[in-house]
């Protein structure tokens, strides 16, 4: 029995030995998580010693241009800059000039939508950033302003015009409401119209666009975390609304855009991969067709007027580009716009009286390391390849002119970059197959760049 004792002694010793061996082994092989820094006086950044400081004196003086908007003849540009200091609503030619205050407040605005007859531009504004947004209209003419909606307690977003232009879609939530619903109001009478009504409260009504004949809405529905959604089309007079992506898990799907014939949708899904892609869906079957199948982000954007191209961005690596797609044949084509922060703009993005699309660029100091030089810099910045693309009748559009100064990482240390929107026109059946600019402010057409400028926001 003693012999039994100390063979089980020896026994249990060396598995201790062999657990703290191997513990030892595992704790060596895994290096020891610093502490948490809980003190932000602790925190420190890399220091970057070629780059001119940037104060907060400088931040405040630079200027952006924001949303934008077409007029329906193509001719002009209506946008919002903090040019004056606020978010204030400017006018501008689509050929390029210098722009013209449309209103004048204290009060931000945002997302101007030109009326399709021309007479109004709505746009929203709250009160002392208190977020309860209401819709304005103004008169591009004269200045006239009109609060349309004036609920201060009720936040109305994310309108568009119907087709006629004598009402408006949006989406609304009420300052104490969990969720969004839909109305739709008439700009004449104000008479409110509700599309959507006792939407469960952690799901919400978002995103509608109006079909070409006006008859239809489509809307998406999402819910609160934002991993899950449908997309619904509801009869604009009556309400009824019909799922047209039902499915079981978590799956999101938005709608962009809706064909001229209101047959297919341009939509943003994550359903074929996991990942966002663009892909297009029929009303009637309920069948989707994907355009594209990629692991970076794709945003689909919307149809050209005559239906046969869509717009969507790619985020590849932080940088984003945007695509035209030929639905027939079906070849997808980036514009030939330099690297960096592109975005379609416009409301639409794709002008319904000419073949012109809105595009916005971001671009560094330094266009080939995407880094800022930190100073200011007379090296021309590229905006567009000097040389012949293959195919151009492949780009039969042109961009209208908006340009603006911005920081380009003001929590770095210094720098700027450039906000930059340039009318491009393509030479659609041309024999040198040549894509410029059609005008370019701070620089020479024919030279497709443009110049730095001083630090001070241009619209041109």
């Amino acid at each position: 029995m003693l012999m039994m004792r100390k063979f089980l002694s020896v026994i249990i010793s060396l598995g201790t030995i062999y657990a703290f061996a191997q513990t030892s082994q595992k704790t060596a092989a895994q290096p020891a998580v610093p502490p948490a820094i809980t003190d932000p006086h602790q925190i420190t950044s890399k220091s970057k010693l070629d780059v001119q400081p940037l104060s907060i004196e400088k931040l405040y003086l630079t200027h952006s241009v924001g949303d934008s908007t077409w007029s329906p003849d193509g001719k002009q540009v209506a946008f919002i800059s903090n040019i004056s200091g606020r978010r204030n609503l400017w006018l501008v030619p689509a050929e390029s000039g210098w722009p013209e205050q449309l209103t004048v407040s204290d009060q931000r605005q945002e997302t101007p939508a030109w009326s399709p007859t021309g007479r109004w531009i709505a746009y929203g504004s709250d009160k002392d950033g208190n977020e309860q947004w209401d819709i304005f209209l103004v008169s591009p003419s004269n200045g006239q302003v009109i609060n349309l909606t004036n609920t201060p307690e009720i936040s109305e977003e994310g309108f568009a015009w119907s087709p006629d232009g004598e009402k408006l879609v949006y989406s609304v939530k009420p300052k104490e409401a969990t969720n969004y619903e839909i109305d739709v109001i008439e700009v004449l009478t104000k008479k409110i119209t509700h599309l959507t009504s006792g939407t469960p409260h952690q799901l919400s009504n978002l995103g509608a666009i109006w079909s070409k004949d006006g008859k239809s809405i489509v809307y998406t529905q999402m819910d609160a975390a934002g991993k899950n959604s449908n997309i619904f089309v509801a009869d604009s007079s009556t309400g009824k609304a019909t799922n047209l992506t039902p499915h079981k898990d978590e799956q999101t799907f938005s709608a962009t855009g809706i064909s001229p014939d209101g047959k297919t949708l341009l939509i943003t899904s994550n359903a074929e991969n996991g990942y966002d892609n663009a892909a297009l869906l029929e009303v009637a079957t309920k069948k989707i067709t994907w355009l594209t199948n990629e692991k970076w982000q794709i945003a689909s954007g919307s149809f050209s007027p005559d239906g046969k191209s869509v717009t969507w961005t790619e985020n590849k690596d932080g940088n984003i580009s945007i695509f035209m797609y030929d639905l027939s044949p079906r070849t997808a084509h980036p514009l030939p716009l330099g690297a960096g922060l592109n975005a379609t703009v416009g409301v639409p993005s794709l002008s319904n009286a000419s073949n012109r699309i809105g595009a916005a660029i971001v671009m560094p100091d330094n266009p080939g390391t995407g880094a800022p030089s930190g100073r200011p810099t007379q090296t021309p910045i590229t905006v567009l390849p000097s040389n012949p693309i293959d195919h151009p009748s492949r780009y039969p559009y042109d961009v209208p002119v908006l340009k603006a100064i911005l920081p380009a990482d003001p929590f770095s240390g210094g720098g700027t970059s450039r906000r930059i929107s340039v009318t491009y026109q393509a030479a659609v059946g041309s024999s040198t197959g040549a894509v410029g600019p059609s005008s370019v402010t701070g620089g020479t057409a024919p030279s497709l760049r443009c110049t730095s400028v001083p630090p001070r926001a241009i619209a041109a």
